[in-house]
């Protein structure tokens, strides 16, 4: 999964600092990531 994050999106590295705050990050990436795919699967 981050490969394919890594590549599609271009996410290199995370913004925050702290176990809380990256975990939070990953969530929004993770979830733009998964509503990019329903939106082109409905087009």
């Amino acid at each position: 999964m981050f490969g394919q994050i890594n590549e599609a999106r271009g996410f290199r590295r995370f913004l925050l600092r702290g176990y809380a705050k990256v975990q939070a990050e990953w969530a929004l990436v993770c979830t733009t990531h998964n509503i990019l795919k329903l939106y082109r699967l409905c087009l």
